[in-house]
């Protein structure tokens, strides 16, 4: 067992929550006072019951987040990040689920990328531009790679894994056979009910990650090795 185990640090809460709460805390003082008066408590007595109190209200309010950051903390620490399972080399083009991802394939040295759009059609990334090589496909099962001509497929899996959590993974795969080369796994925080409720009063929210940096180019790089960065 470590500190961090009990230790929610950090703690996923928004000021204005922890502003909030802590208000409430202090406005504790006025019932409570009338309490100790008419019970004629201690100094000793006074503290204990205040303390805890406010640690009562602070769960009320907060332990939903609390719980949360301490699961989202460990994630972070034990699961994310990048995961190289096998690299090949001499790779001329791979294949994608967005657009975004196969437009990098035009600054990494691959012969060309492919993706799919909405309305199930293919499009090819090449130095001539983006080309529509496919249109609607009859019945298409998106479990089935079949109508890409690249070897390896990138492609994102999300899943949630609380009310608070979700994990996303971005993978590099061989299609014929499925064998995993890469996952980069990464977890977002989506904020308790306290937060949800001033969020909502707010604006829009977007949801922290373990790991801010785009690692994306370095799949590239370590897991897909072009053919110009092997023979250079």
């Amino acid at each position: 067992m470590n500190w961090y185990d009990f230790i929610a640090s950090p703690l996923w809460v928004s000021k204005p929550s922890l502003w909030l709460v802590g208000a409430l805390c202090v406005l504790l003082v006025v019932p409570l006072s009338k309490v100790f008066i008419s019970f004629k408590l201690s100094t000793a007595w006074r503290i204990i019951i205040y303390a805890a109190s406010s640690l009562l209200l602070t769960w009320i309010f907060l332990g939903d987040a609390y719980k949360a950051s301490l699961q989202y903390n460990k994630y972070c620490r034990e699961e994310s990040g990048m995961h190289v399972y096998r690299t090949v080399e001499n790779v001329v083009s791979f294949a994608a689920d967005s657009g975004s991802v196969a437009a990098g394939s035009l600054y990494r040295g691959y012969s060309f990328s492919e993706y799919e759009d909405v309305g199930n059609k293919l499009f090819r990334v090449s130095g001539e531009g983006v080309e529509l090589i496919k249109g609607r496909v009859k019945g298409f099962n998106k479990k089935e790679i079949y109508h890409f001509e690249s070897k390896y497929y990138i492609y994102d899996k999300s899943k949630i894994l609380s009310e608070q959590i979700k994990k996303k993974n971005r993978i590099i795969e061989v299609r014929e056979t499925k064998e995993v080369l890469e996952e980069l796994i990464n977890f977002y925080y989506y904020p308790g009910w306290m937060d949800r409720k001033i969020w909502g009063w707010l604006g829009d929210y977007t949801p922290p990650r373990c790991d801010t940096e785009n690692h994306i180019w370095g799949l590239y790089k370590k897991v897909l090795i072009p053919v110009q960065i092997v023979t250079d």
